[in-house]
């Protein structure tokens, strides 16, 4: 279960935030632009900040060095969507 929960969160939600980042981007930039990883994390970083300076939960998922998940691990969100699934963690 929890291989299944990494994939969601790890792949398939930071894919769908780093592809809506990029998109945001490719929209603003005169001309077409290469996929930078540099450029969207630091977006990325910046979205993250201004929303929790403003109060706003944000849920973009992490792993620790020793591989602990975000929603796993004692510094896990105070708000974490995935803990409030009944039944859905195990780790």
């Amino acid at each position: 279960m929890e291989d299944e929960l990494r994939d969601k969160l790890l792949c398939e939600r930071n894919d769908a935030i780093d592809n809506a980042v990029f998109a945001a981007v490719s929209e603003m930039a005169v001309g077409e632009i290469d996929w930078d990883m540099e450029i969207i994390g630091a977006v990325e970083a910046y979205i993250e900040k201004l929303l929790g300076d403003r109060g706003i939960p944000v849920c973009h998922p992490w792993e620790d060095d020793d591989g602990t998940l975000c929603c796993c691990g004692e510094e896990s969100c105070p708000y974490c969507w995935v803990k409030g699934i009944e039944g859905e963690i195990t780790c």
